[in-house]
């Protein structure tokens, strides 16, 4: 059975880089899924054309959201085993 980790910043400099690394090492990350907070779609989108995040390799659900709105959070973090 597979973890759950929860991003969160990964629409921002220290979050991409995040995000890099993670894809670089994704064999050290095989048994986790990962959930992305943004606050839009559009966020999600890193270098141009095309959805960096959606095409990584790694099984990565991406959430649209503010981290303000606890009824967000609450479904987000639901079965998370990191932050």
């Amino acid at each position: 059975m597979q973890g759950i980790a929860v991003l969160t910043g990964i629409t921002g400099k220290s979050g991409q880089y995040a995000i890099e690394r993670i894809v670089e090492r994704k064999d050290e990350f095989k048994d986790l899924r990962f959930r992305v907070i943004v606050h839009t779609k559009k966020k999600a989108f890193f270098h141009g054309e095309a959805s960096f995040i959606e095409k990584c390799g790694l099984p990565v659900e991406v959430c649209v959201g503010t981290v303000d709105d606890d009824a967000f959070l609450l479904r987000v973090l639901t079965g998370a085993d990191t932050l």
